[in-house]
């Protein structure tokens, strides 16, 4: 028996906390305890617009800003062309050169992968459709890629990686059990993040369930 209530050296799986560590010199642990934070299932996301997910919201927009005013210059290149045969007054010649919604859909269709219905027969509108289909050619082999990866791989969304991102938000509350390590941990911290989560932390008893 110990008479002076002295120890000068103790082996087993001690908590660290506040309090213990102002009179005991821990060294390196061996057997690490640690502490989990139990956060809500996301939940499964609809997958009716999982088709866009390869590209982010504002590569879409760039997307679709490119179809107009490529189409836009396009039929601008062809309206105003003395070498369009509507402009020649050819014989051959079909109104459908200088309409500018047969040039949106003959864009929209070429970037759909289902080709058009006529093609200008001046050179300038034609380098421009050339250079959409490169630029489709490129989206479309960018967007197959990303979307393989999408399918075959798992990402898994995490809502809270930090204590700071813990205490961010508000939707999910924060219960810790009385009388533990943790609640010992957070109640005697004077200052830091754990103070804060002592502050907005809710304690229930051991003897409750978790009303989460």
């Amino acid at each position: 028996k110990n008479f002076r209530q002295i120890v000068a050296i103790g082996a087993g799986p001690f908590t660290k906390t506040t309090g213990r560590a102002s009179v005991i010199d821990f060294s390196a642990a061996l057997f690490q305890e640690s502490n989990g934070v139990l956060v809500p299932n996301p939940g499964r996301k609809s997958k009716m617009w999982n088709i866009f997910t390869p590209f982010t919201e504002y590569v879409w927009y760039a997307i679709v800003g490119a179809l107009l005013v490529s189409a836009l210059l396009t039929w601008l290149m062809a309206y105003f062309s003395p070498f369009t045969g509507y402009n020649l007054g050819l014989e051959y010649a079909i109104g459908d050169e200088i309409w500018l919604q047969e040039y949106f859909w003959a864009f929209i269709g070429s970037f759909m992968q289902q080709g058009q219905d006529f093609y200008p027969s001046a050179m300038s509108p034609r380098v421009g459709l050339a250079f959409w289909w490169i630029f489709t050619v490129i989206v479309n082999g960018c967007f197959a890629g990303n979307l393989t990866a999408y399918l075959t791989a798992t990402e898994t969304e995490e809502q809270i990686n930090t204590l700071s991102g813990l205490l961010s938000q508000s939707s999910i509350k924060l219960y810790v059990q009385n009388g533990t390590n943790l609640y010992t941990l957070l109640t005697e911290s004077k200052s830091g993040i754990y103070k804060e989560i002592a502050d907005k932390m809710v304690v229930y008893s051991p003897y409750e369930n978790c009303p989460m």
